[in-house]
Protein backbone atom coordinates (compact mmCIF):
# COMPACT_ATOMS: atom_id res chain seq x y z
CA UNK A 1 0.00 0.00 0.00
CA UNK A 2 1.41 3.37 -0.94
CA UNK A 3 1.45 6.36 1.36
CA UNK A 4 -1.30 7.95 -0.71
CA UNK A 5 -3.59 4.98 0.11
CA UNK A 6 -3.24 5.54 3.84
CA UNK A 7 -6.17 6.62 5.96
CA UNK A 8 -4.31 8.62 8.64
CA UNK A 9 -5.67 8.51 12.17
CA UNK A 10 -4.27 10.91 14.77
CA UNK A 11 -3.16 9.13 17.95
CA UNK A 12 -1.37 11.69 20.13
CA UNK A 13 1.02 14.60 20.18
CA UNK A 14 4.64 13.87 20.98
CA UNK A 15 4.31 15.88 24.23
CA UNK A 16 1.51 13.54 25.42
CA UNK A 17 3.67 10.43 25.12
CA UNK A 18 5.40 9.26 28.28
CA UNK A 19 7.56 6.29 29.18
CA UNK A 20 4.45 4.61 30.62
CA UNK A 21 2.28 2.19 28.64
CA UNK A 22 -0.72 4.08 27.29
CA UNK A 23 -4.04 2.39 26.55
CA UNK A 24 -6.00 3.58 23.51
CA UNK A 25 -9.34 2.30 22.24
CA UNK A 26 -10.13 2.95 18.58
CA UNK A 27 -13.59 1.67 17.80
CA UNK A 28 -13.65 -1.92 19.06
CA UNK A 29 -9.85 -2.27 18.93
CA UNK A 30 -7.66 -1.98 22.03
CA UNK A 31 -4.15 -0.64 21.44
CA UNK A 32 -1.14 0.06 23.59
CA UNK A 33 1.27 2.91 22.90
CA UNK A 34 4.84 2.35 24.00
CA UNK A 35 7.60 4.95 24.23
CA UNK A 36 10.89 3.27 25.05
CA UNK A 37 14.35 4.80 24.70
CA UNK A 38 12.92 7.55 22.50
CA UNK A 39 11.19 5.16 20.09
CA UNK A 40 7.39 5.09 19.85
CA UNK A 41 5.47 1.95 18.86
CA UNK A 42 1.81 0.97 18.80
CA UNK A 43 0.66 -2.63 19.26
CA UNK A 44 -2.63 -4.44 19.54
CA UNK A 45 -3.43 -3.94 23.20
CA UNK A 46 -4.74 -7.29 24.42
CA UNK A 47 -2.63 -10.15 25.70
CA UNK A 48 -3.13 -13.37 23.78
CA UNK A 49 -3.72 -15.12 27.11
CA UNK A 50 -7.15 -14.18 28.51
CA UNK A 51 -7.13 -10.80 26.69
CA UNK A 52 -5.82 -8.72 29.58
CA UNK A 53 -5.03 -5.09 28.75
CA UNK A 54 -1.31 -4.83 28.04
CA UNK A 55 -1.33 -1.20 29.18
CA UNK A 56 -1.93 -2.56 32.69
CA UNK A 57 1.42 -4.36 32.46
CA UNK A 58 4.94 -2.99 32.39
CA UNK A 59 8.09 -2.60 30.27
CA UNK A 60 11.11 -4.69 31.11
CA UNK A 61 14.25 -5.62 29.18
CA UNK A 62 12.83 -4.82 25.75
CA UNK A 63 9.46 -6.48 26.37
CA UNK A 64 5.91 -5.47 27.17
CA UNK A 65 4.98 -7.75 30.06
CA UNK A 66 1.33 -8.51 30.71
CA UNK A 67 0.45 -7.64 34.29
CA UNK A 68 -1.98 -10.54 34.66
CA UNK A 69 0.12 -13.63 33.90
CA UNK A 70 3.49 -12.14 32.85
CA UNK A 71 3.43 -13.09 29.17
CA UNK A 72 6.15 -11.06 27.42
CA UNK A 73 6.01 -9.46 23.96
CA UNK A 74 9.04 -8.08 22.11
CA UNK A 75 9.14 -4.33 21.52
CA UNK A 76 10.93 -5.07 18.26
CA UNK A 77 8.15 -7.04 16.56
CA UNK A 78 5.44 -7.98 19.06
CA UNK A 79 6.45 -11.66 19.15
CA UNK A 80 5.79 -13.66 22.28
CA UNK A 81 9.01 -14.37 24.19
CA UNK A 82 10.46 -17.75 23.17
CA UNK A 83 7.67 -18.38 20.64
CA UNK A 84 8.77 -16.93 17.27
CA UNK A 85 5.93 -16.27 14.88
CA UNK A 86 3.33 -15.89 17.64
CA UNK A 87 2.50 -12.47 18.99
CA UNK A 88 0.58 -9.24 18.91
CA UNK A 89 0.35 -6.93 15.91
CA UNK A 90 2.80 -4.04 15.70
CA UNK A 91 1.13 -1.27 13.73
CA UNK A 92 2.81 1.07 11.29
CA UNK A 93 2.98 4.58 12.74
CA UNK A 94 4.56 7.84 11.68
CA UNK A 95 5.01 11.40 12.88
CA UNK A 96 3.91 14.45 10.97
CA UNK A 97 5.55 17.25 12.88
CA UNK A 98 4.74 16.46 16.51
CA UNK A 99 1.62 14.41 15.74
CA UNK A 100 1.65 10.59 15.78
CA UNK A 101 -0.57 8.77 13.26
CA UNK A 102 -1.49 5.24 12.30
CA UNK A 103 -3.19 3.90 9.19
CA UNK A 104 -6.88 3.07 9.75
CA UNK A 105 -6.72 0.57 6.85
CA UNK A 106 -4.14 -1.45 8.78
CA UNK A 107 -6.14 -1.17 11.98
CA UNK A 108 -9.35 -2.29 10.24
CA UNK A 109 -7.51 -5.36 8.87
CA UNK A 110 -6.63 -6.56 12.39
CA UNK A 111 -8.48 -9.62 13.64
Amino acid sequence: MSQSDRKPFFIASRSELTDELISLAVGDKELVIVKHEGEVSVFSGLCLHEEALLADGFLENGFITCGKHLWRYSLENGELDKQPGVGIKKLTTWFEGDDLYLDLNELDAMD
